[in-house]
């Protein structure tokens, strides 16, 4: 009689764990963008010779991406 009770217990604990944390059917995707210094200078180009930025935040922009790379 113990050990029906026992698996009992362990069914009803295990059957609550998995309803709880899914049961290992949840899917977490992660994505990680590596962007180029060079590609980063080429956008920053490409929006202020488009107009989408001015000459100021174009060359302020440009400082931060080269500061961030190490190069001047």
């Amino acid at each position: 009689m113990n050990a029906l009770r026992t698996c009992v217990v362990l069914a009803v604990v295990a059957a609550i764990l998995g309803g709880c944390c899914g049961g290992g059917s949840t899917k977490v995707q992660s994505t990680t963008t590596t962007t180029t210094t060079g590609q980063q200078l080429i956008d920053l180009k490409k929006a202020y010779t488009e107009g989408a930025i001015t000459e100021e935040q174009y060359n302020k922009m440009k400082k931060q991406v080269l500061e961030s790379s190490g190069g001047e």
